[in-house]
């Protein structure tokens, strides 16, 4: 069959829509099996990894054990009760001798948990739980066997700065955690035979008192610091 130029044309013309029709929906595929598919399809090329992995500064830290998880002091056994202290500066809050401290929040202790303490070497990096929760962590700078007792103390790591010293013969425990910023304080006090509470204190209640008394602890020669005695 003989085709006018005319006609020629006119196929040509057919031919080349029908040319773009076909390019566009291959373009289109991959977009119009992604609907069917549930998802889009990958390019082989983005299979390939990126020559950096994500979290490297984590592997290095895990590779030198600078990032290891800081472990827990001691370990709350219950809800804590009382209402939250307002702080006050260190003289705002000193009480005339004939009158009590005052107190705010307590919180019960596992006395089992004080076991840590004999796991913990200095330069460590623990865990301090102080009341409803809420938790500071502290570097050890000391850990000191004496007459029976073991001493773990250090410095809490904030911006204000701050210091705890921790105590026990095994049966018997006390200790002092001071934030120094918050100007409050938290006294592990043992009430009760099997009994270990964190009691929220004023710093300025405490700075210039001994740490609890142990039963049958031999009693320092010189006074110390609450930081630097941890039973006297």
């Amino acid at each position: 069959m003989k085709y006018s130029p005319s006609h020629r044309a006119v196929l040509a013309l057919i031919c080349g829509a029908v040319l773009l029709v076909c390019a566009s929906l291959w373009r289109s595929l991959p977009d119009t099996v992604s609907r069917f598919s549930g998802g889009p399809i990958s390019s082989p090329t983005n299979t390939v990894p990126d020559s950096t992995p994500t979290g490297i500064e984590d592997l290095k830290g895990r590779a030198d054990g600078s990032n290891q998880a800081a472990a827990p002091l001691f370990a709350v056994s219950g809800p804590t009760t009382g209402e939250r202290l307002v702080p006050k500066s260190d003289r705002a809050a000193r009480k005339p001798q004939n009158q009590s401290p005052e107190t705010g929040r307590v919180t019960p202790v596992d006395p089992a948990s004080f076991g840590a303490l004999t796991k913990v070497t200095e330069g460590d990096t623990v865990i301090i739980p102080i009341a409803d929760g809420e938790q500071v962590q502290g570097t050890v700078n000391l850990v000191k066997q004496d007459n029976g007792y073991l001493r773990v103390a250090g410095s809490v790591q904030s911006r204000e700065g701050g210091s705890f010293s921790v105590s026990t013969n095994g049966k018997e425990v006390a200790g002092l955690i001071q934030l120094h910023g918050q100007q409050l304080a938290y006294r592990v006090e043992q009430p009760t035979q099997g009994e270990v509470i964190v009691r929220e204190m004023q710093r300025g209640d405490v700075v210039c008192l001994p740490l609890p008394h142990m039963e049958n602890e031999k009693v320092a020669s010189r006074a110390r610091s609450p930081e630097e005695a941890p039973l006297s």
